[in-house]
């Protein structure tokens, strides 16, 4: 076994990498690790997403670790702010600042196999001078974290480059632009579009333009402000804010069963009192056309900010067909008309999976896009590992996320199982572990087969492949967030091919025996051994033997 200290590396600093970093301090005390962030902080898309009305659909007392409990939230849907700064905290509390190197991107991954290692290429921008150096450096388990919502999404439209005024994505809001007076084009009307055209909207004198394909089910928010009562009691009252979260975490994650295509009744009883709630916020005239033709749930459910609202407003116009061109004063959509515009403002979402992203090679030269195109798009055991690549995990990996729950949590429950397939590496019991290629493509395979049927299987999202969004499903998983939880709760070990592990497998086969004696002598006990006084010096005499018989193997 090489002495060499284990490394790890976290790429990004996102809610993913210090959801893994302040895991390997608090549960392995294990400190060797680096995460490379290409941005100057910490927060990912929290940091990135600064647009007006930016904020989680979410409650804040489930999208927040549950290791790191915060009762000072103000609303129940929490804002960017305030989500960033829960974030910030959390990294100046585990003392991570210290672990991260900003304004550094990780180019490529390339699996050594006589080192066992991952040789890690990074570039750092130096941001006086804006010169780069590169480097590549060795470590032994590599976690991606980059996340799933970060590469802006684009339509492809002609003459992008011809626009005369300002045109940015709204994950990239160019807080400089002064929108008094002007006509700006919004092109999407998804979650972020949604969000932030009531707030730009609220000034008579900045003219909305919303330019829209196909409308989007709304439900209706439900926010209010925590009274300081309750944020007393959840600081104060033992088990208050545990209970509170796992009551909200409950409620909200039945609302899986309108997924499943069998469903219909109840689908259909939750479609009418939708439709129900934007015919009585929504301009009549809009109606029809806001009516969406395909079943709730195959897109992302929008909990309304108050877009409906905002459009009973005399400077907020819908137009619909989607857009055909950029000109250099406006925009023509599909329908042949022209409008001219000051501003244009992507509202279009994210790209889940960039195809432009970090090359990864693993062993005998396998590329990570080689692989995924040979299966007809990005997959992963369990969404975390990936055979062929050793050592290598992603949070948030393919099919972990969810229509409806928190992210967060199913990233907490990726790590849990991480860290049972690191904690052997870096305990030098063994080398590296493998998902093994059989167990991940029957896992796979019957994946794809109940997101067949679903709902997510019948319209175009960013939750599927391809360039026209109906390709496979890559995003979303099929059940509820409990069903991820129980299948991540513990490595199946025999799911994984050991390199270098014969200490970790003896160990566990070791520990095994033991139960097994264990389990024989609590059931003598129960069923009566004599010489004994009661059932608690049984149980005290039989625990001592367990602690005797793991000292002496």
């Amino acid at each position: 076994m090489d002495s060499k200290p284990v490394k790890v590396v976290i790429i990004g600093a996102g809610v993913g990498g210090i959801t893994m970093a302040i895991n390997l301090k608090r549960k392995l005390d294990f400190t060797n690790f680096t995460i490379y962030e290409k941005a100057s902080d910490i927060g990912g898309t929290w940091r990135d997403n600064t647009y007006p009305g930016c904020a989680c659909d979410i409650p804040g007392h489930w999208y927040s670790l549950s290791s790191e409990l915060n009762s000072e939230w103000t609303h129940y849907y929490p804002e960017q702010p305030e989500i960033l700064k829960y974030w910030q905290e959390l990294t100046v509390k585990h003392e991570l600042y210290p672990r991260i190197v900003f304004n550094t991107c990780v180019l490529s991954l390339t699996w050594d196999a006589d080192a066992q290692a991952w040789n890690v290429e990074i570039e750092t921008a130096n941001p006086q001078d804006g010169t780069k150096k590169r480097e590549t450096i060795s470590a032994q388990l590599v976690v991606s974290a980059a996340g799933g919502l970060v590469t802006p999404g684009y339509s492809n439209l002609e003459g992008t480059t011809v626009f005369q005024g300002p045109m940015f994505h709204s994950s990239r809001w160019q807080h400089s632009v002064d929108l008094r007076g002007k006509r700006v084009g919004v092109i999407g009307n998804g979650c972020s579009a949604a969000q932030f055209i009531p707030k730009i909207s609220e000034d008579p004198s900045v003219h909305v333009i919303n330019f829209c394909r196909t409308p989007s089910w709304f439900i209706p928010k439900g926010q209010f402000q925590y009274w300081t009562i309750a944020k007393w009691s959840f600081r104060h009252i033992p088990f208050a804010a545990r209970a509170y979260r796992i009551i909200t975490a409950a409620a909200i994650d039945w609302a899986y069963v309108i997924w499943p295509k069998g469903n219909t009744r109840t689908r259909g009883v939750f479609e009418k009192r939708v439709l129900r709630y934007m015919r009585t916020k929504a301009p009549e005239k809009y109606h029809q056309a806001l009516t969406p033709d395909y079943p709730i749930g195959c897109k992302r459910i929008i909990v309304d900010p108050g877009y409906y609202d905002c459009l009973h407003r005399p400077n907020v116009q819908l137009v619909w067909g989607g857009v055909k061109t950029i000109v250099e004063d406006g925009l023509i959509t599909n329908d042949g008309q022209k409008h001219e515009l000051d501003v244009i403002i992507y509202g279009t979402g994210f790209m889940f999976i960039d195809p432009n992203g970090l090359r990864v090679v693993g062993k005998g030269g396998q590329s990570l896009a080689g692989y995924f195109d040979s299966r007809g798009g990005p997959e992963a055991y369990l969404g975390t590992t990936i055979p062929g690549f050793p050592n290598l995990f992603t949070i948030l990996g393919p099919n972990v996320a969810s229509g409806h729950a928190s992210v967060i949590f199913s990233e907490e429950q990726q790590i849990e199982y991480a860290l049972q397939l690191m904690r052997p590496v870096i305990e030098g019991k063994a080398r590296s572990f493998e998902v093994r290629t059989e167990v991940s493509h029957a896992f796979n395979d019957d994946l794809q087969r109940r997101l067949g049927e679903t709902t997510w299987s019948t319209c175009q999202s960013y939750y599927r492949m391809g360039t026209d969004n109906m390709g496979k499903i890559i995003a979303t998983f099929p059940g509820p967030i409990v069903k991820l939880w129980y299948i991540t709760r513990k490595v199946r070990w025999a799911d994984y091919a050991g390199i270098g592990a014969e200490k970790w497998e003896s160990e566990r086969k070791k520990e095994k025996r033991l139960w097994v004696i264990f389990a024989v002598l609590f059931v003598a006990a129960l069923v009566g051994i004599r010489g004994y006084g009661g059932i608690s010096d049984v149980l005290r005499s039989i625990f001592a033997l367990k602690g005797r018989l793991m000292f002496l193997t």
